[in-house]
């Protein structure tokens, strides 16, 4: 497992070098791919402070005394923001990286459907005002969620909006979801991602396909 050290170079008495701190780190990823559909080692910064943090001419380094560590360019993190960066020893020209839209804990809305949904509940401008609004993971009173729904509940609808301020700088989206039993997910009302449900747009009734435990909990 590779252990990575934060080096800052503090050239001035307004960095807020304290609000950074290493989130999450991955020495052995297989799930999530680079721009050349590679799955390097990664990881991922976290600004937990009020203000936003440059982190230009900063450097990240796997060896205690390295005299050439990796520097960043000129990105900044924003308040509560993430920042995924490769460890994969690729020397571009362009710089790519990955930062986390959603996350785990983030405030989503939601509803324990007893009934049929509107079929636009999935639409962009929905109004989702009477929803409830929980932390997510969902999932029974077992431990292991946020929120916690009434055991034998069948089906959750879940909403949360995200932005990008210029869709021209994404080379690709990626989704890390853990569920217990199946899912379907939805951005803009369009279908992106499903595992173990059939049915068009299944009704709140549906059932799984099979027995599915959640992952992160074990």
């Amino acid at each position: 497992m590779k252990l990575f050290r934060l080096i800052l170079f503090l050239i001035s008495s307004n960095v807020f070098c304290q609000d950074i701190r290493i989130n999450e780190l991955v020495a052995s990823n297989s799930i999530i791919f680079d721009e050349d559909g590679d799955t390097p080692d990664w990881i991922e910064l976290y600004n937990y402070g009020s203000v936003p943090v440059s982190l230009l001419n900063w450097s990240i380094s796997d060896e205690e005394d390295d005299n050439n560590p990796w520097i960043f360019p000129d990105i900044t993190i924003n308040e509560d923001e993430y920042l995924l960066i490769w460890a994969s020893n690729k020397n571009r020209g362009q710089l790519t990286f990955a930062r986390t839209l959603i996350n785990q804990g983030d405030i989503f809305k939601y509803i324990i459907p007893t009934a049929s949904v509107s079929s636009n509940w999935t639409d962009v401008n929905y109004n989702d005002n009477s929803w409830w609004g929980g932390y997510s993971g969902f999932g029974y009173n077992d431990g292991d969620d946020n929120t916690n729904i009434p055991s034998g509940t069948l089906s959750v609808f879940i909403r949360k909006d995200f932005s990008i301020s210029n869709i021209n700088n994404i080379v690709s989206l990626n989704l890390d979801i853990d569920y217990d039993d199946s899912f379907v997910a939805y951005i803009n009302g369009f279908e992106v991602a499903r595992a173990n449900i059939n049915g068009n747009s299944p009704a709140y009734n549906a059932t799984a396909n099979s027995d599915h435990e959640a992952q992160i909990y074990s």
